[in-house]
């Protein structure tokens, strides 16, 4: 048990090393582009996000649409930031300027090369979707570059959509795409904070339809969780674990006390693989430049997982369970529930299956668990930002659709 522990921790160990070394390596890219590619589109994206506001919502007076131009007005200053920090230090610490102003216009300031003596650093996050947003600004502004998004992302859930139907049955398919549906594709795709982590949990999904079985493990789990580590803004990143995890449980599923292990394994693969990059990213940042990252890192993550005074009250787990949840609430759409039962109905009837109870229904509600159990380690996280955090509730409806689609049988194309 020893050695398998010990051969396990070695092999976590090379692909956290490699994961870093692309990791960085994204990021040095992004640093040696030239500001001078991307300035124009930069100045235009910051007067779309002024014309915006902070929170435009993709979907007018839905609350959860909101698109969070707040967020990226940092990325934005950090991808043209050129203020007196050697090159390593700009890669380790995410720095930009601050103006006093609206954010949009900290953007258009810092294109305009306009100097300030206040700099704030964001060392604790990789902030690896910069990478990707300086490159698409060289050719495009950021109302293009959503446009790009919806289609990519559409394009990209059609293919999940069609290799769960084909790898397991219509009603995971139907699942998967109600759950997608609460998550407002949307505004995943307008708001660019919130689509690096979408764009993940679509890959990673395809990955788990589509690779060999033996390649679908800890291991793959583990670099998942480095992976939603690197692009994610502290988002939903609980979605980036558990939507690929339904599938692998579903696709390869062999009786109860074995998928009970599964889950065990590969959530503890992902959490390592996530916590592990975190921990990461403070020691380098710390060891490279002259500011302690790595004490500002774990204090930051020790106030997210705790109930800290914060907002006029301390916060408890029912607390943070009942802020998201109540958003959640909110965003359920009747409509969507009265067709995805319509639609689950006509195709249970219209092939004449049957229902039956399987032990798989019981794990698909382990998975459902998930979110609450969020709510309870990261409850001032999950307190102060449900905006984004209640996405993670869809987990749960995915939870649920999986159980529906656990107890149909007597087609010969089922899994099970």
């Amino acid at each position: 048990m020893l050695s398998e522990v010990k051969k396990c921790a070695k092999r976590w160990f090379i692909l956290l090393f490699f994961a870093t070394v692309i990791a960085l390596g994204l990021k040095v890219i992004a640093y040696a582009l030239p500001n001078d590619l991307v300035r124009e589109n930069v100045k235009q994206s910051a007067m779309l996000m002024a014309r915006d506001g902070y929170f435009r919502q993709s979907i007018p007076g839905t609350t959860g649409a909101d698109i969070d131009n707040f967020s990226l007005s940092f990325w934005l200053s950090e991808s043209v930031f050129e203020g007196k920090y050697s090159f390593i230090e700009k890669v380790m610490l995410s720095p930009s300027y601050l103006y006093g102003v609206p954010k949009y216009y900290e953007v258009l300031n810092a294109t305009n090369k306009v100097p300030s003596d206040d700099i704030n650093i964001y060392g604790r996050y990789w902030q690896g979707a910069v990478f990707f947003l300086k490159v698409l600004h060289i050719w495009f502004n950021l109302d293009e570059i959503r446009m790009i998004n919806l289609a990519l992302q559409t394009l990209l859930l059609v293919g999940v959509l069609l290799c769960i139907y084909k790898k397991l049955n219509v009603f995971y398919a139907l699942a998967y795409l109600v759950a997608v549906i609460f998550c407002q594709p949307l505004t995943l795709a307008y708001s660019i904070p919130y689509s690096p982590l979408y764009y993940l949990v679509l890959l990673y999904s395809l990955l788990v339809l589509n690779l060999d079985k033996r390649y679908v493990n800890n291991n793959l789990f583990f670099m998942f969780g480095c992976g939603v580590c690197f692009v994610d803004f502290l988002t939903y990143p609980l979605v980036g674990l558990c939507f690929p995890l339904f599938l692998a449980i579903n696709l390869y599923g062999e009786n109860f006390k074995k998928d009970v292990l599964k889950i065990i394994k590969y959530s503890v693969a992902w959490s390592v693989g996530y916590l592990g990059f975190w921990f990461n990213k403070f020691l380098l940042a710390t060891i490279f430049t002259d500011e302690n990252i790595l004490k500002d890192g774990m204090s930051s993550m020790w106030h997210r997982l705790t109930g800290y005074q914060t907002l006029g009250g301390d916060f408890s787990f029912l607390f943070a369970l009942e802020r998201n949840l109540v958003e959640y609430i909110r965003e359920v759409n009747v409509y969507i529930v009265l067709a995805y039962v319509v639609v689950f109905l006509l195709c249970f009837l219209g092939a004449k299956r049957k229902f039956k109870l399987s032990y798989m229904m019981m794990i698909n509600l382990i998975i459902g668990l998930y979110p609450f159990v969020w709510c309870l380690l990261a409850r001032n996280h999950s307190v102060e930002h449900p905006g984004s955090v209640y996405r993670i509730f869809t987990i749960s409806i995915i939870a649920i659709g999986g159980m529906l689609g656990a107890g149909v049988v007597s087609s010969k194309n089922d899994v099970r």
